[in-house]
């Protein structure tokens, strides 16, 4: 009797401290990190205080708020306003017409970049092909206009721009075999559109900045019309631009002639080959308004 009398009390004592000693370490456990942040430095609870208002600050930029692909939409828009002034700037001033061309095809590819960077399409090949060649386009303009701050700030945010929207794309960047064309009709803008312009560029230096956008515009089209696409709004609108960007390159070397009577065969050569060019895009953009009244 005395024995299991004694076993009920040792069983008894066991249990209370089986439950007593976990509040005890859990209360020492709490009261020490309390002390430990109490003896923290006043310089490291400074940096602390620093680096949630810095979290704030971000949490409460336009971008953050409206997600980094409107963010990305807007400064395609910025770079768009920036392009039609520059094609503007070289229209007024009769100093390079092909400059101003080129630089109204990258307004309108401005503006079908932000529309994709709102759709979540820049991973789609078209873009990522618009986003590598208009990257090379906005670093070397800006590249030419190191004594100009604002002109170069523009035109690196323009490249910056491209530079994030090619990086979304980049698994399409080494398919060249969709650069070849298959049909008939990407032959003709291989052919007429893509490579006069880098003819010229190897030919003429004056001319290479330019060339990067007809080129870059020109293999895009001969892919969409590889795959029967002309008739979207990307590829009608790319069509357009570059159909009147080719006759102002025309415009400005035929002035060239009869204006200021420089006669040479490389402003007649170019006066035809613009024209001749253009004659494609014209054409294909006509050709899918009037497919798209029918329907």
């Amino acid at each position: 009797m005395r024995l299991s009398l004694l076993l009920v009390l040792w069983s008894s004592s066991v249990r209370a401290l089986q439950v007593t000693l976990p509040k005890r370490c859990t209360v020492s456990l709490r009261s020490s990190s309390v002390s430990a942040e109490a003896a923290l430095p006043e310089e490291e609870k400074a940096a602390t205080t620093v680096n949630e208002r810095v979290k704030e600050w971000i949490k409460a930029t336009p971008i953050a708020k409206e997600g980094w692909k409107e963010g990305i939409a807007k400064i395609y828009d910025v770079s768009k306003f920036v392009w039609i002034g520059a094609s503007l700037d070289c229209v007024l001033k009769l100093s390079d017409p092909t400059g101003a061309g080129a630089f109204l095809v990258a307004a309108v590819v401005a503006d079908r970049l932000a529309v994709a960077s709102r759709q979540e399409r820049l991973t789609q090949a078209t873009y990522a092909r618009l986003n590598v060649a208009f990257f090379l386009f906005g670093a070397l303009q800006a590249a030419q206009r190191l004594g100009q701050p604002a002109a170069l700030t523009a035109h690196a945010v323009t490249a910056l721009a491209c530079f994030v929207g090619a990086l979304k794309g980049k698994s399409h960047l080494l398919d060249f075999k969709a650069l070849l064309p298959r049909t008939r009709d990407g032959l003709c803008y291989t052919g007429l559109v893509t490579l006069p312009p880098i003819v010229a560029g190897i030919m003429i230096p004056s001319l290479r900045l330019s060339a990067i956008a007809y080129a870059a515009v020109g293999i895009v089209l001969q892919s969409a019309a590889d795959r029967q696409r002309l008739n979207s709004t990307t590829f009608r609108r790319l069509n357009i631009a570059l159909t009147f960007a080719f006759l102002t390159s025309a415009a400005g070397a035929y002035y060239q002639i009869s204006h200021l009577g420089i006669h040479t065969m490389t402003l007649y050569a170019h006066v035809y080959t613009a024209v001749l060019a253009s004659a494609t895009p014209l054409y294909f953009g006509l050709r899918a308004i009037v497919q798209e009244d029918k329907l």
